[in-house]
């Protein structure tokens, strides 16, 4: 009996040993994969902004290029008169300018989608009549 007795002792300070060791490792293994997610995070946040200053970069490298291109040119006549017609609109004496007027895409939009709903709103009217 008192052998007995010893064995559930000693069986029952295992069971608390193996479950306070199996609490010990959830937490551990929890933290773990808590701070897997958020490098996780941290480096996608961090792979967006070097995407960002990558395009910043790259256009930045355009816009060097086209002024490199522009002050290679300052000296050529026929690139200065280009650059006074296209930014500066000016013209040769005796020379007409001749615009163009192009109507607008969106207010047409914006009236075909009214009379659409207007339409719409018409016939739920009458149906109800």
């Amino acid at each position: 009996m008192v052998a007995d007795f010893s064995k559930k002792q000693n069986r029952e300070k295992e069971d608390i040993l193996f479950k306070t060791f199996v609490g010990i490792f959830l937490v551990v293994f929890l933290l773990l994969i808590f701070a897997n997610v958020r490098l996780y995070l941290r480096k996608k946040e961090l792979t967006d902004q070097v995407k960002n200053y990558s395009e910043q970069i790259s256009k930045i490298q355009e816009s060097s290029k086209k002024l490199e291109e522009q002050i290679a040119n300052s000296e050529d006549k026929d690139y200065i008169e280009k650059v006074a017609r296209e930014e500066a609109n000016m013209q040769k004496s005796g020379e007409k300018a001749i615009s163009f007027i192009m109507p607008e895409q969106d207010d047409n939009a914006n009236q075909q989608g009214n009379n659409f709903w207007n339409n719409v709103w018409q016939k739920i009217k009458y149906f109800f009549k």
